[in-house]
């Protein structure tokens, strides 16, 4: 016992020890930019644009966010490496040559030319270092008035997501702490839909955007939120009680906390749904019915085979005997004392179980009944109009309401149909 148990920890030992490298993203060297100059000599704007972008591309990798990581001290020129390794054609194997001694399984590399006065191209390639095979190439002119700044670190996250393969875009994801459902909106336009307490937005580009939350009962909540390419911003809400989804924050500040002070929110009472608990109470009816529903089927189906079990208990005692015997059965004789008390305490038990059948088919019918009428109040029926226009008017806001939509399907041959919900 004690060896096989040594012999298994062994094994993990070494399945982690071997499956180690291969969790490890493959590691990626990034050249600095060669620059390209007609007269021979660039100038120091070009040479700068050049170490700008180089820069950002190397950040790229640094960041981590997709495949591949950045080579430890791979931060060299392609000009000085070409130089050190004779690589002037650029030729495969002796760029792999280069990657190798990087420590790199990949390598990124390219030139940076000006076109007149409005634009640079700049020429990738990124190269397998193990197979010696260039796997990606991109060319790209980039405007002159984006050859710096933000503008220009756009461009680099652009051509190596356009290389790699790296997400350009990132998601924000919304999990409501204190409500179920409501809208998602990103810089005042609606998004997404948030069900079940969690909602999400995807294909965001990369930076800052306002966000914000409605949700039937709650006031507005919005905030700031920073989005990453390639990343996933998860945003806790807990929203505060007040009203029908109007914005509650005043002036509309972006700090997640929303003072008591005057502006044109809602003041705190209830929303056009008393706070929300109407739809929640009715919820929580709609489920306990449907467990009543369950209770009442089970007691059903328990007595349903308690009766078939007295029946055959009546019939292998040759019970029928006195009344009207079955086609076979022996009743020439008569019942013995046995017999008929069998019979008489299977007679009992048949007659309770029937009556126990009747309350579960009762319990049924009555969960059902309660289930579907909760199901409507608390997933499908709105507040009256009065009260939600009047709710709305007086706050000038729009009311949010859930979208739920029935759809009966019919099989083709019309022998079946089904309902489906979405909300």
């Amino acid at each position: 016992m004690t060896r096989a148990f040594s012999t298994i920890c062994l094994a993990l030992l070494m399945l982690g020890l071997t499956g180690a490298p291969a969790l490890a993203k493959p590691m990626i060297a990034v050249l600095g930019l060669e620059v390209v100059d007609a007269s021979g000599t660039p100038s120091a704007q070009d040479t700068q644009v050049a170490k700008d972008l180089s820069d950002g591309l190397r950040a790229r990798a640094k960041a981590g966010t997709g495949q591949y990581q950045l080579a430890p001290g791979s931060d060299k020129e392609l000009i000085d490496q070409k130089l050190l390794s004779n690589c002037d054609t650029e030729a495969p194997a002796c760029m792999a040559a280069i990657g190798n001694q990087l420590g790199a399984e990949v390598l990124m590399y390219g030139k940076i030319q000006k076109e007149g006065k409005t634009s640079y191209q700049v020429t990738m390639k990124v190269l397998d270092v193990g197979s010696k095979k260039i796997t990606k190439s991109s060319t790209d002119l980039i405007p002159v008035s984006e050859a710096s700044g933000a503008a220009l670190q756009g461009w680099a996250k652009k051509i190596y997501a356009k290389l790699t393969g790296e997400a350009s875009t990132g998601t924000i994801i919304v999990k409501l702490t204190n409500a179920d459902r409501g809208t998602i909106l990103i810089d005042g336009q609606e998004k997404g839909n948030i069900t079940n307490g969690t909602g999400q937005v995807t294909g965001l580009s990369e930076g800052k955007y306002k966000l914000a939350v409605e949700s039937d009962g709650f006031r507005r909540w919005d905030r700031e939120v920073n989005v990453s390419a390639g990343q996933t911003a998860t945003v806790p809400v807990e929203l505060e009680k007040g009203g029908g989804g109007g914005d509650g924050s005043g002036s509309g500040g972006t700090g997640p906390d929303i003072g008591p002070g005057p502006g044109p929110g809602p003041g705190p009472g209830p929303g056009p749904e008393g706070g929300g608990g109407g739809t929640g109470l009715w919820k929580g009816v709609f489920i306990g019915s449907l467990v009543v529903a369950a209770a009442g089927g089970g007691l059903w189906y328990m007595n349903a085979k308690k009766i078939d079990d007295s029946e055959a208990t009546i019939l292998a005692n040759r019970g029928y005997c006195e009344e009207s015997p079955p086609r076979g059965m022996n009743c020439g004789t008569p019942l013995s004392d046995t017999e008929k008390a069998n019979v008489n305490s299977a007679n009992d038990d048949g007659n309770t179980a029937k009556i126990m059948t009747g309350v579960g088919i009762a319990v049924v019918g009555v969960g059902v009944a309660v289930a579907a009428f909760a199901f409507y109040k608390g997933f499908i029926a709105k507040p009256s109009s009065k009260e939600s226009n009047g709710s709305a008017s007086k706050r000038g806001k729009r009311v949010r309401r859930d979208r739920f939509v029935v759809t009966p399907i019919v099989s083709p041959d019309g022998g079946g149909a089904t309902v489906r919900l979405d909300w």
